[in-house]
């Protein structure tokens, strides 16, 4: 990813406090904890999907490519590739 993610954080219970405020504070972090983890797992499935859409694209390139090889490799027809030379050979004399 280019860009990074925001941190994600959970606040901490104090402990000097009332009880029923503590239990509150208790119930706002797993709210908070919950979120979090929604978020989390929806980053995963988000990065599974964009690599699974990768390995497809990458699969069918190999596909589109073996398709050539096969092509090249059954084609019983001679061809002859000329090309100019690189270093002439000057001979002696």
């Amino acid at each position: 990813m280019s860009e990074r993610e925001p941190r994600l954080a959970i606040p901490l219970v104090d402990a000097g406090v009332p009880d029923s405020e503590f239990y509150h504070q208790i119930v706002d972090s797993l709210f908070n904890l919950s979120a979090v983890v929604d978020t989390v797992f929806d980053r995963v499935e988000t990065r599974i999907s964009d690599e699974t859409l990768r390995v497809h694209a990458l699969t069918d390139r190999i596909s589109q490519c073996q398709t050539r090889l096969d092509s090249l490799t059954t084609n019983r027809v001679a061809f002859k590739v000329e090309h100019p030379q690189r270093f002439p050979i000057t001979l002696p004399g």
